[in-house]
């Protein structure tokens, strides 16, 4: 056993929960998610085919999609489709989506990771899309494990039980008793990052799924990190093989399901989402339903200023004697 003071806890907290890493599957039981209907497995989704930008056409004639392709660098404008489309099949386009990537891990110099952070942000490490380069269904079952993140709140949910916890083991006066405490802590809370991963994995597998992308997918991404340290080792993660084994699971229900669920086709009459690239911040953001401008917003919900389309007049009447 190690020792453990109550502030270095605390930066394990902060790790574990501000940070919430990604390795993909899903529990072979889905009994904590009775709501959650099968999705048939497709050996080959019905993705819509990424468009070829034309040389004759103006900025102005471009689809956004287009525009999409060729303004944004290539992983971002993948991660820009992915997310687009995930978010408009699976009803999570109410608020704008945002993805950022880093290219090297300041302590190993590589990154095999991705996680969800802050609001709605999804986070990617280079070296994890290195490694599933040309395989759009293996990166979308990582993006739907961090929207499920997010949509799940498991972040606030985990920095709110570190939070209670940390509270009532400063009341400790004992020392031998205070480093039981935190040791016994870490362990319960070891067990909560578990279930959130368990949670994440399954929404994550359906969200995906239900876009067309190849439930498979998500066994090729467990196969990558199944090869890293530390992957064997249960802790704030189920081990890659047994996840390895739920995703199978879930892939083997879907396929024997007697309904099966299309969801792709409800994108057809949708307008696609639009987005916004902040060169400085190197961030994307993929925008909601109604856009990412508030003056055209505004204008959607209340008009111009008259019905004239010109400025109210505004009359000022004086107090003065």
């Amino acid at each position: 056993m190690f020792a453990l003071t109550v502030d270095s806890a605390k930066q394990f907290a902060r790790d574990r929960f501000q940070k919430t890493a990604i390795v993909l599957a899903a529990t072979s039981a889905l009994a904590w998610l009775p709501n959650l209907a099968p999705v048939a497995a497709q050996s080959k989704p019905n993705l819509p085919k990424i468009p070829i930008v034309r040389e004759e056409l103006t900025p102005q004639e471009l689809t956004v999609y287009e525009r999409a392709e060729a303004d944004l660098p290539e992983d971002y404008y993948i991660l820009y489709r992915i997310v687009e489309l995930m978010a408009r099949v699976n009803d999570l386009d109410d608020l704008p989506w945002r993805v950022a990537i880093s290219t090297v891990d300041e302590e190993s110099g590589d990154c095999i990771n991705a996680f969800a952070s802050q609001a709605n942000l999804i986070y990617f490490c280079k070296g994890m899309l290195d490694r599933l380069a040309g395989d759009v269904s293996a990166v979308a079952c990582v993006v739907g494990h961090e929207m499920a993140h997010h949509q799940l709140q498991h972040i606030p949910t985990g920095v709110a039980a570190w939070d209670k916890g940390f509270e009532e083991i400063e009341k400790i006066e004992d020392e031998e008793d205070r480093q039981e405490r935190i040791e016994a802590f870490i362990e319960q809370m070891e067990e909560l990052s578990r279930t959130q991963e368990l949670e994440a994995d399954a929404m994550g597998y359906q969200y995906a799924t239900a876009a067309g992308f190849e439930p498979e997918g998500c066994l090729r991404v467990m196969r990558v990190l199944s090869r890293l340290p530390g992957s064997l080792i249960e802790r704030s993660h189920p081990t890659a093989p047994a996840r390895i084994e739920a995703i199978q699971g879930l892939i083997e229900a879907s396929s024997s399901a007697t309904i099966e669920v299309t969801t792709i086709d409800r994108t057809d009459n949708l307008e696609p989402l639009t987005y916004s690239w902040l060169e400085e911040e190197k961030l994307l953001r993929v925008d909601s339903d109604r856009g990412g401008s508030f003056v055209e917003d505004w204008e959607n919900r209340f008009g111009q200023n008259s019905e004239e389309g010109e400025d109210p007049v505004v009359e000022t009447v004086s107090t003065s004697q």
